[in-house]
């Protein structure tokens, strides 16, 4: 069975060094899918704090780096899902109130986030959540709070009176029925 490491791009995210000399993790004899497409049949990937800032073929010098020998595995980029609702599970199950959002986003919601990161998705584009609730998820996930992908949002939903998705023929504000 094929193993596979994903790099995740949520983790490795923040302002680092741009040499391998600083680098804090090496990931090496790794088959390597490389974003543009290239392969690397025995790669490296360089990680300096909290950015990756190489990808080679073959060993790299990096004394003061922790390795991980990943012979026999293969290393991809993160996948990004571009329109998800993160905070909408459906229409008959979605939040209701702010109450039952909170009790979304304090029990359901770490494992849906954990389903993406298990599954390669490192980066998710959120379309038309909750705001500012949508934010304070991101929030959480960006200082480590939560374990999640990435999280692009749109922000708020701007809709003429009565239109969709803030309310129509399906459901109201809060997905109550329409009146």
């Amino acid at each position: 069975m094929l193993r596979l490491l994903v790099i995740s791009s949520f983790v490795f995210f923040g302002a680092a060094p741009s040499t391998a000399q600083e680098a804090t993790l090496v990931i090496e004899n790794a088959f390597v899918i490389v974003g543009d497409g290239a392969v690397l049949e025995r790669g490296s990937v360089v990680v300096a704090g909290p950015r990756i800032v190489a990808v080679s073929d073959g060993q790299v010098e990096a004394p003061n780096a922790h390795r991980i020998d990943a012979a026999g595995k293969t290393v991809l980029p993160g996948m990004i899902d571009t329109h998800v609702h993160l905070l909408i599970m459906d229409l008959q199950s979605q939040p209701r109130s702010d109450e039952e959002l909170q009790t979304f986003v304090e029990g359901d919601l770490s494992a849906r986030l954990k389903a993406f990161l298990e599954t390669g998705i490192t980066t998710v584009m959120s379309t038309g959540d909750f705001w500012p609730h949508i934010r304070e998820v991101r929030t959480a996930i960006e200082s480590g709070e939560l374990l999640g992908p990435r999280v692009v949002t749109s922000g708020p939903v701007f809709t003429a009176p009565g239109g969709h998705p803030a309310a129509g023929p399906v459901c109201g504000p809060w997905g109550s029925p329409a009146p």
